[in-house]
């Protein structure tokens, strides 16, 4: 979280954003690495991106509504309405793909 000046997000909202951020690096670098064979590449997975997308998005909103001097609110609302819709969209297409793999319902967590 970038702080601006002497405006500082609370210890707790530091700490778990950079945690989310490496959560979610690891989980693209753990979709990605696999593909990089040069014999069988493959395509991510569908919804990937706008999951990714969506999780940064949220982190910048947190940043946002931490920041109390500035007058960011309906901004930082704006970025979190989208982050959501984002996240929910990528999960799912994630979901279809692997139903579809599946050739019939599948549960999400399953």
């Amino acid at each position: 979280m970038g702080e601006l000046g002497d405006n500082t997000a609370p210890l707790g909202l530091m700490i778990a954003s950079r945690l989310f951020a490496l959560a979610a690096t690891a989980e693209l670098l753990r979709l990605w690495i696999p593909r990089r064979n040069r014999r069988t590449p493959g395509p991510m997975p569908s919804g990937t991106g706008p999951q990714a997308f969506g999780v940064f998005l949220a982190l910048t909103a947190a940043g946002m509504f931490a920041d109390e001097k500035s007058d960011v609110f309906l901004i930082a609302c704006v970025t979190s309405v989208l982050a959501a819709a984002l996240l929910v969209t990528g999960a799912r297409l994630r979901w279809k793909a692997r139903e579809g793999a599946a050739g019939g319902r599948t549960t999400p967590f399953g």
